[in-house]
């Protein structure tokens, strides 16, 4: 039987310029129109994972990625230490990213070279736990599992809890270690959001 990983080729055999990697080993991956972005990755030079770690492609190059910072055309990283958090979540479209953390959230907007995108923190407390668990309901309004909520909220504003019915019940069911793997689904027509949590073991 013929093997179908054998026609996909890692991102480094497509990069134009040799001297330069692309990031590897990126938990969470998303693009808009123009880019893809790349974060918690694994540095290709130092081979150690950078969990606060954004990088994006150049525009309408997703094989094109700079080695080090404002290095390569429009391609670059950007670490955003502070908390000494790890991204959890992406949320792009044409015109901004927002990183989450577990308890915070930011937002980059495109400012050209030679940082080309620039970030601020919105605000501290609502972050996300689980890349999986942030959804676009309609129009950009999004919804995900903070580390002690459900939130809403459009981009640039400030979230709302959402969640207040059923917090009890996510303590007392589901295993708070592992988070971040947790999902949601959306359903739109009906106006349900559908969370999925890890379960204790007692309850498995």
């Amino acid at each position: 039987i013929e093997n179908p990983l054998q026609h996909f080729l890692p991102l480094r055999t497509l990069q134009p310029d040799p001297d330069l990697q692309n990031p590897i080993g990126a938990k969470i991956i998303t693009s808009n129109d123009a880019r893809l972005f790349m974060a918690n990755c694994v540095d290709p030079e130092s081979g150690e994972r950078v969990p606060y770690r954004i990088a994006w492609s150049g525009t309408l190059e997703d094989n094109r990625w700079g080695g080090s910072e404002y290095r390569s055309g429009t391609s670059t990283f950007l670490d955003l230490a502070g908390e000494n958090e790890p991204i959890t979540a992406l949320y792009t479209s044409s015109d901004f990213v927002v990183v989450f953390k577990p308890r915070t959230i930011y937002i980059g907007r495109f400012v050209g070279a030679p940082q080309y995108y620039s970030f601020r923190r919105l605000v501290r407390g609502p972050g996300c736990v689980s890349h999986q668990t942030l959804v676009e309901y309609r129009d950009g309004l999004l919804i995900w599992l903070g580390d002690d909520n459900v939130y809403i909220g459009y981009p640039g504003q400030n979230p709302k809890p959402l969640g207040n019915a059923i917090e009890d019940r996510i303590r007392e069911v589901a295993d708070l270690c592992r988070m971040d793997e947790a999902r949601a689904e959306i359903d739109r027509d009906n106006h349900i959001y559908t969370l999925y949590v890890p379960l204790k073991d007692e309850l498995n």
